[in-house]
């Protein structure tokens, strides 16, 4: 990619970010409702007998439900409406950015800006004296002077308490309580949870998630090359899953599939016969739609980049690794170490890799060992034939004197581990997988 072309990419996304923190800093829909002309939304009111109710909500979670009564004309407001003024009260705590629009909050800004003697900031989103640290807001009860119980807000450096609602009647009668056991119990639940509020729109973090979403889209451009990992037939165990670690280390983004789930749990099984038993009704297709969806799945997540997409693979992910450069025209490059390349075709297997030279769609690497008791030399001799035949960019590299399995660094046999994994790397940075 070029300088001109990064610096573009990271002006757009420094640009998306601020747009997402724009979003993030804008008020909560019912921030506006002791100053807003617009007509209300409705707040969940509810009918329960004697009563209409009101669902109070902090950040749109339900924090206490407010009363009114459901007959008499003068029963005061309806408790929809109560809702909605004591969430608009509670979010100048949390999101005291409400007093004006974003238009006039610029255009207070450009006067400031120009007049001599200085203006009033109304649109400052502290002209309350409500932004302070979290643990700073007190929620306290006050008596009204006819007995009432008022809730209302202590914040330092603000000279008065900010009102936030009033426990009425309605509510004491529904809840069960006195108005005055009520009012504590309010107290302390939305003292709990407007200091909460006030830490999730804390300067702090909407700096961090401003941060997260830069890194974020700045890594669209940085998407890992994915490398699928074949297991052997022991299934993802954890020699398996250290090799994704390694191949993460180098910066890819690595996934082994477990492929043989549908089938059965081979780590389950007694020996190796039950296992071999078990493996051979795997079905080819099945495992191949199964890493295709894989690398769908890595896509979608926006972490894998599929145009840089390999595959390597163990014994019986040695062979699968073959036939997938065959199958996926998207693949960029594959190692195989030491998988089946001739057998007996079987409905659930039909092919091996001679028979699908002449359709591989990606080079291959094959690591084979000198003296492998399952794999004959005079098959791999075939294929190294075969691919030359067809000019095939793929390759076998032989290990003389090495037995099978010469990366499981788990078994005795572990041998010249090390010249394959060089290889492997090399052979990826080669076709396109880096």
């Amino acid at each position: 990619m070029g300088r001109q072309a990064l610096g573009l990419l990271m002006t757009l996304a420094l640009g998306l970010a601020l747009t997402i923190g724009q979003v993030v800093l804008q008020p909560h829909p019912t921030a506006a409702a002791t100053a807003a002309p617009e007509p209300p939304a409705a707040a969940d009111p509810i009918n329960t007998g004697s009563f209409r109710l009101g669902t109070v909500r902090i950040l749109g979670v339900p924090v206490i439900t407010v009363a009114s009564s459901a007959v008499g004309s003068d029963s005061g407001p309806e408790a929809s409406e109560q809702a909605r003024v004591i969430e608009g009260n509670l979010s100048q705590l949390y999101e005291p950015r409400n007093p004006c629009t974003p238009g006039e909050r610029v255009g207070e800004a450009l006067l400031d800006h120009l007049s001599v003697e200085g203006t009033k900031a109304a649109c400052d989103p502290n002209h309350l004296g409500l932004q302070r640290p979290p643990q700073a807001l007190r929620v306290v009860v006050l008596r009204e002077a006819g007995g009432g119980q008022q809730l209302a807000s202590l914040v330092p450096g603000r000279s008065s308490p900010f009102p936030l609602l009033t426990v009425t009647g309605q509510d004491a009668a529904f809840n069960g309580l006195p108005a005055d056991a009520l009012a504590e119990q309010w107290r302390g639940l939305l003292e709990r949870r407007l200091r909460s509020a006030r830490s999730v729109f804390g300067q702090e973090q909407i700096n961090g998630r401003l941060q997260i979403a830069l890194v974020s889209l700045a890594g669209l451009a940085l998407r890992l090359a994915l490398v699928l990992v074949v297991q052997e037939i022991f299934g993802v165990h954890a020699y398996i899953q250290d090799v994704c670690r390694r191949l993460a280390q180098l910066g890819y983004l690595a996934i082994a599939p477990s492929l043989f789930d549908r089938q059965g749990d081979v780590t389950v099984l007694p020996d190796i016969a039950a296992i071999l038993t078990l493996v051979a009704t795997v079905p080819d297709a099945q495992v191949m739609a199964d890493l295709d969806a894989t690398a769908a799945w890595a896509a979608a997540s926006g972490e894998g980049d599929v145009t840089q997409l390999g595959i390597t693979g163990f014994c019986w992910g040695g062979r699968i690794t073959w036939l997938y450069a065959a199958h996926n025209p998207k693949l960029k490059a594959g190692v195989a170490w030491y998988g089946r390349l001739v057998g007996t075709a079987t409905g659930q297997q039909p092919l091996f890799p001679i028979d699908v030279v002449s359709r591989l769609k990606a080079p291959v690497l094959g690591l084979y060992a000198g003296q492998d008791d399952g794999i004959p030399m005079e098959s791999v001799q075939r294929m190294q034939a075969a691919l030359k035949a067809a000019g095939s960019p793929s390759r076998i590299e032989v290990f003389p004197g090495v037995p099978h399995g010469f990366h499981a660094d788990y078994r005795p046999i572990y041998h010249a581990a090390a010249a394959g994994w060089t290889q492997m790397r090399a052979w990826f940075r080669a076709n396109g997988v880096v």
